[in-house]
């Protein structure tokens, strides 16, 4: 029998932000800043302390988002229906290059442990180990789609009652300086730094680091262990392009947004706002525009498009969560965040986030997730209980 899929707790660390709250803030205000990452800062279970003491980067955001995320959530879920889903491959590239360098120098600062901490496998051991989570539990990976694709296993995973709980974690890409010049080289990256959602102007991507958990339970386990509804996760899809390539489609991101509308139980005009992937690239951009335009015609005309990116900047396997969580931060707080370089918006057809914070009212939306090698997704989420 299926259940219902909720979001009971959430937990962000980005360039705005070093929690929700603070996320929250920065959304409305349209600016942020979340200082220098120190893990040590964070009221995390006892066993992190002596775990992250020699670890990567990614993996350290990684356990100080579950930890939010957990808190919020409420009583400890059940250990044997508790899963974990690590989104992201690649993810400790920094970490891999600057142990490498220390190998070339014969240096002794070349870590004895890297044989374990290089692997994003590594990730799901020690979250495990230090929330006590015992039930299936892997890594997935989507590119910059990647959050989604976990997003999308969970909610299979829960509504037929495989897990009663599972945390989503979209972990942090830790570029090192090969990924980004290759970014660059292939005009995917903003030469100007500044990301520009949807304008005219924009040049590429900018790539910020960021990490963040949703933990999704079944909503009669939820309600029975009084956890928080802060939204539903009400469906979920991903299309193959069946292109290697970095140049996306119409008709791939159009039959990911219908599937996933379709397995919500919905029709489009029950959309009022779409937190577009919209990355500030060249071709994604009037892609995602043109699909928007396909899906909701006529009358869902009316839904208020918007890019978090505008504010955050890309966090690649990472994107897909932070921006659900901004998803339903706008939701049951009423409001959309501007998209304050919005100058000269490429398509007039569809409604755009202003240059300021507005009120919106509305139940349902889409969020996408659209990746380099074909990977389209979309996520239908409601907003939290009243």
């Amino acid at each position: 029998m299926t259940a219902a899929v909720v979001v009971t707790g959430m937990g962000t660390i980005n360039a705005v932000a070093a929690s929700v709250p603070e996320f929250a803030s920065a959304l409305r205000s349209g600016r942020g800043h979340a200082g220098d990452f120190d893990w040590r800062e964070y009221d995390l279970p006892a066993a992190a302390r002596r775990i992250l003491r020699n670890n990567t980067r990614s993996t350290r955001m990684s356990v100080c988002v579950a930890a939010e995320a957990l808190r919020q959530s409420g009583p400890p879920p059940d250990p044997a229906r508790t899963g974990l889903i690590i989104a992201g491959n690649n993810l400790h590239q920094s970490y891999i290059a600057g142990n490498l360098q220390a190998l070339q120098q014969e240096s002794l600062k070349f870590n004895p442990r890297y044989a374990l901490g290089y692997a994003d496998t590594h990730q799901v051991g020690c979250l495990t180990e230090i929330f006590g989570i015992r039930g299936m539990s892997y890594t997935v990976g989507g590119a910059s789609a990647s959050s989604n694709v976990a997003l999308l296993h969970a909610w299979n995973w829960l509504r037929t009652g495989t897990l009663d709980t599972c945390l989503i974690v979209g972990a942090c890409s830790d570029l090192s300086a090969a990924e980004q010049l290759g970014f660059e080289l292939i005009g995917a990256a903003s030469p100007s730094g500044v990301c520009r959602p949807f304008d005219t102007a924009r040049d590429g991507f900018v790539w910020r680091p960021a990490a963040a958990c949703l933990v999704l339970q079944r909503q009669p386990v939820a309600e029975a262990g009084g956890a928080p509804i802060l939204g539903e996760l009400a469906g979920a899809a991903m299309v193959m392009d069946g292109n290697h390539s970095s140049n996306p489609t119409v008709d791939g991101e159009a039959a990911a947004m219908r599937a996933a509308i379709a397995a919500a139980g919905i029709a489009a005009p029950a959309i009022g706002y779409v937190n577009a992937h919209a990355t500030g690239s060249m071709l994604g951009d009037e892609t995602e525009c043109a699909a928007l335009r396909q899906v909701l015609g006529g009358q869902a005309a009316g839904a208020r498009v918007n890019s978090t990116k505008a504010l955050v900047g890309h966090g690649l396997t990472a994107a897909g969560a932070v921006e659900a969580i901004a998803t339903l931060l706008q939701l049951n707080g009423g409001f959309i965040h501007p998209n304050p370089l919005l100058r000269d918006p490429i398509d007039p057809a569809l409604r755009f986030a202003g240059a300021a914070a507005e009120p919106m009212r509305c139940d349902t939306a889409l969020s996408n997730g659209f990746a380099f090698g074909g990977f389209n997704t979309c996520v239908v989420l409601r907003r939290g209980a009243a």
